[in-house]
């Protein structure tokens, strides 16, 4: 028994022109044709015959998903857009919101709202129902986020550490001078929040304009917070506590406003960036800071390329003992590609200071190598790196000593990724950072370590 009929404009195209029947169709046929005619590329009569199921019951589904997929084909993408997302809500399974969620995002794409398609790609991968649909809006996720001129990134760590404020291990050279309150390594748990969002002027085939922002939050939680960190004791026998830990003194907040222009002459990739910001720590504002950065990259061959980077930033620090510091520095980095993907990286950088303090005058010599695993490695994604330093101060005053300093420093860095645990494209990574520091100056010496978690995007 039919449940209701309708009369519905069936158009069919003939060769020479369009013919117009009025034909009676039951609601199950009429969405039966109305699909059909989507998988036909006839969206004009798909959309029609929709329309009017929707006008015998607004909550009709099917007849939803139709406007979904249809709609942006004729130019009406917002109504596609505000059909698939009722088509969501009113979804019963994981396989129905995964249809209704890339309906959704390939509307928000043809109305290039690509933030709003990938948030919609990203709710499709959470309901995907197997790996090949999974695939698949990963790889729409990665088209989308390419052809986005806004680009955000964010992330966010929780990390152990046994040195959270760049102190060090003892202090046996300063006699019977007072350490300052932040010389001493401390112990505790530093989160960090890093928030990119870029966003591109103009493109075209040789050259792309961007300006970008980026902030970096860091909050420490000492184990030791509220204990005296330096203790003195008069003749008198009188105890005096200098200072208290404070969980605020040793938090950060670095921002940066950028605009980059790159373009290619020839077969070489030239670019340059200038960027304005500013340094918090200890909730005091310790400098603001201007940069230039040019560099250009070339390839050597179809695996490798060499890219030179120069850069020059003045940094204007709120103390007048310091007042400005001038740094220079020239960089060298070759990449290669090897035959399974892997990206191999070296870089040698050389940087000298100058300042009005002889304690921000330096110059520093810095290699480094990275290995990225282009598959995982057993269950986990890898890419592992470390470094040395030289770093030569003319002249270092502490207190009341003063004399040469020169450092040494071994650093490294692992992440290792779990791909196989995913949640709307987001996977966690443990995040390995560590230093080894010699110096001449104990007050230099430290160690440090962390390893956490954190979370990244995977396309």
């Amino acid at each position: 028994m039919r449940s209701a009929i309708f009369a519905a404009v069936f158009c069919i195209c003939g060769g020479a022109g369009w013919a117009q029947d009025d034909v009676e169709l039951t609601l199950e046929q009429a969405r039966a044709v109305a699909v059909r005619a989507v998988e036909n590329e006839q969206p004009e009569l798909a959309l029609a015959l929709a329309r009017k199921l929707l006008q015998a019951n607004p909550d009709d589904r099917d007849a939803l998903i139709v406007v979904a997929a249809a709609a942006p084909r004729v130019g009406e993408a917002e109504a596609g857009r505000q059909a698939g997302l009722r088509a969501w809500q009113l979804s019963e399974t994981d396989t129905q919101k995964y249809e209704a969620a890339r309906l959704v995002a390939q509307a928000a794409a043809n109305e290039k709202r690509f933030t709003l398609a990938g948030y919609w790609l990203r709710r499709a991968l959470i309901v995907a129902p197997d790996d090949a649909a999974e695939e698949q809006t990963k790889r729409d996720a990665t088209v989308v986020r390419r052809l986005n001129p806004w680009s955000t990134t964010f992330g966010f760590s929780i990390l152990p550490s046994n040195n959270v404020n760049g102190g060090a291990d003892a202090i046996n050279d300063l006699g019977s001078s007072i350490p300052s309150e932040d010389s001493l390594a401390l112990s505790g748990i530093k989160a960090a929040l890093n928030f990119q969002t870029r966003y591109r002027l103009n493109q075209s085939e040789n050259h792309q304009t961007t300006v970008a922002l980026r902030y970096d939050l860091s909050r420490v939680r000492l184990d030791d917070e509220g204990d005296p960190n330096i203790v003195t004791t008069t003749e008198d026998g009188d105890t005096i506590i200098t200072s208290v830990l404070r969980n605020e003194d040793y938090g950060s907040d670095y921002s940066e406003l950028s605009l980059t222009h790159d373009r290619k002459l020839g077969g070489v990739l030239v670019g340059g960036t200038y960027t304005i910001g500013r340094y918090v720590y200890g909730e005091e504002r310790r400098y603001d800071f201007d940069r230039i950065s040019l560099n250009a990259r070339a390839p050597v061959n179809d695996r490798t390329a060499f890219q030179l980077t120069v850069q020059h930033e003045k940094q204007d620090y709120v103390l007048t003992s310091i007042e400005y510091v001038d740094k220079s520095t020239l960089r060298g980095t070759i990449t290669h590609r090897t035959n399974a993907g892997n990206r191999i990286s070296t870089s040698l950088a050389y940087t000298w200071t100058d300042s009005r303090s002889n304690n921000y005058q330096y110059d520093d010599w810095t290699i480094y190598a990275s290995h990225t695993w282009a598959e995982p490695v057993g269950p986990v994604s890898l890419s592992v790196g470390a470094g040395l330093r030289f770093t030569d101060y003319g002249l270092y005053e502490i207190l009341f000593l003063e004399g040469p300093r020169n450092d040494k420093t071994l650093f490294y860095n692992a992440t290792i990724g779990v791909p196989d645990i995913e949640f709307a494209g987001f996977t966690p990574a443990i995040v390995i950072s560590g230093s080894n520091a010699d110096s001449n100056i104990d007050r230099f010496t430290r160690d440090t370590f962390s390893a956490g978690l954190t979370i990244r995007s995977s396309f």
